[in-house]
């Protein structure tokens, strides 16, 4: 495939794989903080997820998504393309078959 396309392919994907895993981030994230400036509020990831909906809703799952996805495309835009150069590379070394990688 060509970079531009592993590109745009690259940075998409990663955006979407954000968007469906913001939730989660935001819970795993208030879970690791838990206790640091006090006393717990959260015993369990599920207390976690109702406090937060208590407190703010539904969107404050999504509260900060908007800068996780500016940073995500130009991440994985790069993230991809050298993966596949690098993993043609290594087979290259090893004197396998080349990969099926084109640029």
């Amino acid at each position: 495939a060509v970079v531009s396309t592993q590109s745009t392919g690259g940075g998409l994907s990663g955006m979407i794989s954000w968007g469906i895993n913001y939730p989660v981030d935001v819970v795993k994230s208030r879970i690791q903080i838990d206790g640091m400036a006090g006393p717990r509020k959260y015993k369990t990831a599920p207390a976690c997820y109702r406090y937060i909906y208590q407190k703010s809703g539904f969107k404050g799952f999504w509260r900060g998504v908007a800068a996780t996805l500016v940073r995500a495309f130009p991440t994985n835009a790069a993230m991809l393309p050298v993966y596949s150069l690098t993993m043609a590379l290594l087979t290259h070394l090893r004197g396998e078959r080349e990969a099926h990688v084109e640029y």
